[in-house]
């Protein structure tokens, strides 16, 4: 089985002639294992407003032959869509996002099915509806519905493209970022690691002298600094109320609370848990690199009116200058 096609009166010879007519632009879909695991599994093309085809192969030739001879591709989510595309061989001679593009004209809620839904007024279908597990992914999965819905996907894309302005804000502006976007996924973040060793090795020093010397100050060997309700004990214990309350009216042992006490004690506690961050948070984070050493990130450009980063979310890694290098 080598594609399918809303087309079912028209034999495969005729199917093919169809698909391979002279266009200025065709859009696409790529389904993949699930959106973690990017292996792509079948590829949707939509030829107009309303013929599709869906190959099994996503790297059939025929797909090749119809992106050399294409001007422009149509896609939902340029930075997930477009790098998958060169991977697989397949050559872009110029491509367009429908997402950006109905993300800049003010339709915030941009995912296709609400596109579809409330914009196009036309069928959408999740491919998740086959899953049985909420991660399962395209696996143990009819492929030819799979396939059909594929198909629907990339029509509601081209259909997106095709009803809406295109705005100066998306030509001049939004569009031309996109392949910085791609650029930036691509290279990454190097880390040293040899230096992220350093500087936790040395946090940790300064965390275990740290809870032994707060443990000793509270009175109590055993206290677990990392319970709320055990360091508020014990701080009551020594006559030290926090500022704030808990939505449950207890005395608050956050950091709001005990900052502005400024004591000896309260302190060390405070430095202790801004320790404990570096190697709970910011040292798991740095160790999820490639076998090049690079860390990876999925940047966004649609739903919170900034470029946002994602597993790991760069843009709350800290600024320490523990973690820069050396001069």
């Amino acid at each position: 089985m080598r594609f399918l096609t809303n087309l079912p009166t028209k034999d495969r010879e005729e199917a093919i002639k169809i698909l391979l007519e002279q266009r200025d632009k065709v859009a696409l879909d790529i389904e993949t294992v699930s959106l973690e695991n990017t292996l792509p599994l079948g590829m949707g093309i939509a030829v107009t407003d309303t013929v599709g085809f869906y190959f099994f192969n996503p790297r059939d030739e025929l797909i090749t032959k119809l992106f050399e001879q294409t001007p422009t591709l149509i896609v939902f989510n340029a930075s997930f869509d477009i790098p998958i595309v060169r991977k697989l061989g397949h050559p872009v001679n110029n491509y367009e996002d429908a997402m950006l593009l109905a993300y800049g004209c003010g339709m915030l809620e941009g995912s296709l099915e609400a596109l579809s839904t409330n914009f196009l007024h036309l069928p959408y279908t999740s491919v998740t509806s086959q899953w049985k597990k909420k991660d399962q992914g395209n696996i143990g999965i009819d492929h030819a519905k799979m396939g059909g819905w594929c198909m629907q996907h990339a029509i509601n894309t081209y259909n997106v493209w095709e009803k809406l302005p295109k705005t100066d804000l998306y030509k001049e502006i939004d569009k031309p970022c996109v392949e910085l976007v791609l650029e930036m996924e691509k290279w990454g973040l190097l880390i040293d690691q040899y230096r992220l060793t350093l500087v936790e090795q040395e946090t940790m020093v300064k965390v275990l002298k740290l809870e032994a010397e707060i443990k000793d100050e509270l009175g109590k060997p055993d206290i677990n600094l990392a319970s709320n309700p055990q360091v508020a004990e014990a701080l009551q214990q020594m006559g030290i109320i926090g500022t704030r309350k808990t939505k449950a009216a207890k005395d608050s042992v956050s950091d709001e609370s005990l900052a502005p006490l400024n004591l000896p004690i309260t302190n060390k506690i405070l430095k202790h848990r801004s320790l404990m961050k570096t190697i709970s948070t910011y040292v798991p984070a740095f160790r999820k690199v490639d076998d090049r050493g690079r860390l990876r990130t999925s940047f966004g450009y649609t739903n919170t009116g900034r470029w946002k980063s994602r597993k790991p979310n760069l843009q709350n890694i800290t600024r320490d200058e523990k973690f820069s290098e050396e001069e």
